[in-house]
């Protein structure tokens, strides 16, 4: 059964959560989580 569709927030804000597989980290070090903040 797929999810049902994600309402639009009146305000805009959505809090965005990322995690890798298995819950294993997704960056190496702090320079990989603030060039994905940048490209964000």
């Amino acid at each position: 059964m797929p999810r049902q569709r994600r309402k639009i927030s009146k305000t805009k804000v959505y809090h965005v959560m990322i995690r890798g597989n298995e819950k294993k980290n997704i960056f190496l070090d702090d320079e990989d989580r603030t060039k994905f903040l940048e490209i964000l």
